[in-house]
This record gives structure tokens, C-alpha cells and sequence, in this order.
């Protein structure tokens, strides 16, 4: 089994906006985009009020001050 302890994650790291955090973490995966086959794939996970989980492999195609497109 692999072990992934090089790097965590605080709540002081994570600040106070996900949109700059996630952009954050985007731009650690492009710099190793060349080792990636599509470094924008990822799964996108809701649920339903009664907690009923959903999930869906998606695309990520772009990333602005309003979400993610």
C-alpha cells in the first residue's frame, strides 16, 4: 500500500475561500500536467437531502470567480 504523508492539510493552509484554494491545488497539478493524461478529470460527488450519494466523472474546462465550468 502507498503512503501519501508528504503533504497535509490545515485549516490555516486552507484559508477562507475554496474557489482559492482549489485554484491553488489546480496549479500544482498542471506543473505535472506533462505526467498526466487529463489533469482537469476529477470526480464531482453531491447528495440528496436524505443522503443518498451521487457521483460522476467530469471535466473540468474552466475556473472563474463565478465556479467551475
Amino acid at each position: 500500500r502507498r503512503t501519501y504523508g508528504l503533504a497535509g492539510l490545515t485549516e490555516a493552509d486552507a484559508g477562507d475561500d475554496p474557489l482559492a484554494l482549489f485554484r491553488r491545488w489546480f496549479e500544482q497539478v498542471e506543473e505535472k500536467a506533462g505526467h498526466l493524461l487529463e489533469p482537469n478529470a476529477m470526480t464531482l460527488a453531491t447528495c440528496t437531502p436524505d443522503g443518498r450519494p451521487s457521483l460522476r466523472a467530469v471535466l473540468l474546462k474552466g475556473l472563474d470567480d463565478r465556479g467551475f465550468t
